[in-house]
C-alpha cells in the first residue's frame, strides 16, 4: 500500500496521461516551490490540459546516499509512477526552481515516445558570446560582488570534454541540464532505474554529488536522444552573464531583478535558476501577473497582425513628462 505523503496530484484533467513531474522533497523545498513556482506551473498545466504530479517524500527506503540524496530518485520516477499510477503515460520532469510561462505552447507536442527528450546547454543557444566567455564572467562577477574569495578558476568554467574526462568517461559530443527531461514511461523507465542500480552499486558519487553527469553520459550514450528547443529550459545563469550581468549589484528581490526575469520568461516558454548562489536563487520572486500575462498576450496579437505600414509625416510624443 503506497503512503499518500509521497505524493501529491495537483491538478489531474480528465482522459489526458500526459503529466508534468516535480521532486520537491522536504517540507521546505515543497513550501518554497508551492509559493514561486507553483503558481505559473498551475496556469500552464490548466491551459494546456497537462496533468501535474508531484513527489514529496523519497521513493525508496535505505540509508545510504542514493536513497538519501533527493535528485537522484529522478531515476526512479518512472517506475514509480508505471506501478502505482497507471493513468500516466508520458511525463516532463521539472526542477522545482523552474519558472513557467503560462502562456507557452503545450511540451508534449514535442515528445518523441521513442526518445528521451532533453535540452542541450552547449549547442543551438540564443547568446552570441561562447561557452568560456559566459562562465568566466559567472567567475569573475561572483568575486567581485558576492564573495572575494570565489576561485576564478574552479569546476564553474570546465568545458564539456572536461565534464566527460573527469569522471573516465569518452565525450559524447554535447551535454544537456537534467532539470528537464521528457520520456515515455512504458520505453524508458526500466532504462532509468537500472541505470540508479548500477551507480547506486558502485556508491558512484559525482563531480557534482548529483545526477546530471549520469543522466549525460548513460542517456547520450544510448543514443536515443530528441534535442528540443532551448526555450524549454533557458538557463538564468547564462541569460544573466550574457544579457543581465548589471544585476550582480542588486539584492535578489529588487524590482529590476523581477523584471529582468519576467523579460526573460516573456520570450521564452520555461526558465530556470539553478544553483545555490544569488542568481540561482532569484527564481523566488513572484512574476508574471495577470495583468502583465495581459500586456503579452496583447503584444503576441499585436504580431500576428498585418501591417501596412504607412509612412505618417511628423510622429511626436504627447506628454514628455512622462519620460523625465
Amino acid at each position: 500500500m503506497i503512503k499518500k505523503k509521497k505524493f501529491e496530484i495537483i491538478y489531474a484533467p480528465a482522459k489526458k496521461n500526459n503529466y508534468i513531474v516535480i521532486l520537491a522533497i522536504g517540507q521546505k523545498h515543497y513550501s518554497e516551490w508551492k509559493k514561486y513556482s507553483l503558481p505559473l506551473l498551475l496556469q500552464y498545466c490548466k491551459n494546456n490540459k497537462i496533468g501535474l504530479l508531484v513527489f514529496k517524500d523519497f521513493l525508496i527506503d535505505g540509508n545510504d546516499y542514493y536513497a538519501k540524496k533527493p535528485t537522484l530518485h529522478k531515476f526512479l520516477m518512472g517506475s514509480f509512477i508505471s506501478k502505482n499510477l497507471k493513468h500516466i503515460k508520458n511525463i516532463c520532469y521539472l526542477d522545482t526552481d523552474i519558472l513557467v510561462n503560462p502562456l507557452a505552447p503545450n511540451v508534449f507536442k514535442y515528445l518523441n515516445k521513442n526518445k528521451i527528450n532533453v535540452v542541450s546547454k552547449y549547442k543551438n543557444l540564443p547568446y552570441h558570446l561562447n561557452d568560456d566567455f559566459i562562465k568566466r564572467r559567472i567567475a569573475f562577477l561572483r568575486r567581485k560582488y558576492y564573495d572575494k574569495k570565489f576561485p576564478l578558476d574552479s569546476g564553474l568554467t570546465m568545458s564539456r570534454k572536461q565534464h566527460f574526462s573527469f569522471h573516465g568517461w569518452k565525450d559524447q559530443g554535447d551535454y544537456f541540464n537534467s532539470g528537464f527531461i521528457m520520456f515515455n514511461i512504458s520505453k524508458f523507465s526500466n532504462f532509468f532505474e537500472k541505470i540508479f542500480n548500477k551507480y547506486r552499486k558502485l556508491n558512484f558519487i559525482s563531480m557534482t554529488r548529483g545526477d546530471e553527469p549520469i543522466f549525460n553520459y548513460e542517456v547520450l550514450k544510448s543514443k536515443k536522444v530528441n534535442w528540443i528547443t532551448y526555450k524549454y529550459n533557458v538557463l538564468w545563469l547564462y541569460e544573466i552573464s550574457c544579457r543581465y550581468p548589471f544585476l550582480y549589484k542588486y539584492k535578489i528581490n529588487d524590482k529590476i531583478v523581477k523584471q529582468c526575469l519576467e523579460n526573460t520568461l516573456s520570450e521564452n516558454y520555461f526558465l530556470h535558476c539553478s544553483g545555490k548562489w544569488p542568481e540561482g536563487l532569484m527564481w523566488k520572486n513572484k512574476i508574471f501577473t495577470k495583468k502583465e500575462q495581459k500586456h503579452y498576450k496583447d503584444f503576441s496579437s499585436f504580431l500576428s497582425k498585418k501591417l501596412r505600414s504607412i509612412p505618417k509625416r511628423h510622429i511626436s510624443i504627447s506628454n514628455l513628462s512622462k519620460v523625465y
